[in-house]
């Protein structure tokens, strides 16, 4: 049976969008057969001494993986101390693994803000090379971005946000509803942005390009 740590804030994230895939993400590594999940409050709230005594707490796990879930705080903190956890006073040629204790495979989920953090994913990949790393990314596009930045040891791959099909899914009814609601023909187009309006969703941009059609 694997032994998974996963770490997130125990604190819901302001954006509704990262509540809903990190509670779906939880939920997918749960369903896991033959899978044991421990979780590991990681908030932006801990202070320094708090984030060290976390790190003690998942490496005295000893998991096969840690999967961070979260969007944020950025975890450079904790990968840190997960560093000086198993590699202790180890020199800078090529730290020699402590034979003694398996190291344990990190898997990271992207989010959208990605890019936001790429001086703090610079100085994580400087601890994080020692360890086997798999970045996750959501969509091909993100991933042609994420492989731009991020060393060649280590790897990612793609596995879009699970998702409740309870809560998201296609139903024609209300799409006539809320066209009717607007007021629109049936062959009248609507474009419609669900996102929320800041400058990292490129809505200047978006603003901009539909203008030149108006």
């Amino acid at each position: 049976m694997k032994n998974i740590a996963c770490v997130f804030s125990f604190t819901e994230s302001t954006w509704v969008s990262c509540q809903k895939i990190v509670f779906n993400l939880h939920q997918c590594y749960e369903k896991c057969p033959d899978v044991k999940i421990s979780n590991f409050n990681y908030s932006e709230n801990l202070k320094e001494e708090e984030i060290f005594f976390l790190a003690k707490n998942i490496a005295q796990l000893k998991p096969d993986v840690i999967s961070i879930i979260d969007h944020k705080p950025h975890p450079f903190k904790l990968i840190e101390f997960l560093y000086k956890r198993y590699y202790k006073g180890q020199t800078n040629d090529k730290k020699k693994e402590e034979e003694t204790e398996i190291k344990p495979k990190f898997i990271i989920h992207l989010f959208g803000d990605f890019s936001l953090y790429y001086s703090e994913w610079k100085k994580s990949a400087e601890f994080l090379e020692y360890f086997e790393v798999e970045f996750v990314a959501a969509s091909d596009r993100q991933k042609i971005l994420v492989d731009k930045f991020i060393k060649p040891h280590l790897k990612s791959h793609i596995c879009p946000f699970p998702i409740n099909e309870k809560e998201f899914h296609f139903n024609p009814d209300l799409r006539d509803q809320q066209r009717s609601f607007w007021g629109l023909e049936r062959d009248e187009v609507a474009y419609v942005f669900t996102g929320r309006l800041s400058r990292q969703k490129r809505i200047h941009q978006l603003i901009n390009t539909f203008s030149t059609f108006i």
